[in-house]
């Protein structure tokens, strides 16, 4: 997940993006999300050994920090999971080369996917 990935809308703004890089053995991250090239809304992320889970903490903008704990890892795959959480309640992260796709799962059938090319900084 290191590094800077970035979904286009289609006049090729930046509708979203993720920024993750690793830092004292903690993936420390940020998110921004865009409407028409405006800035609409941040968060702080954090992937981190806590109590012996790696947990996934996000810190949207405004908000109390949601924590969600590894259910299953691989080379290319991340799937954190809190069910206390209304939405999202499930993260699953791929990487395919340079493409990253964050497939956000929550009650009721909620579901959003977002996919994002790697940017070169």
């Amino acid at each position: 997940m290191e590094g800077h990935w970035q979904a286009l809308d289609e006049h090729g703004h930046a509708s979203s993006e993720e920024i993750w890089r690793v830092h004292d053995g903690r993936l420390m991250g940020s998110g921004r999300s865009y409407d028409r090239g405006l800035l609409r809304g941040t968060e702080w992320l954090e992937i981190a050994e806590l109590d012996g889970q790696i947990v996934y903490t996000a810190w949207p903008q405004g908000q109390d920090p949601v924590g969600f704990v590894l259910l299953d890892a691989g080379e290319q795959v991340a799937v954190f999971q809190n069910l206390q959480h209304d939405f999202p309640q499930v993260l699953d992260y791929r990487r395919e080369g340079d493409r990253l796709r964050a497939d956000l799962r929550g009650r009721d059938g909620a579901h959003l996917v977002i996919e994002w090319d790697l940017a070169s900084d």
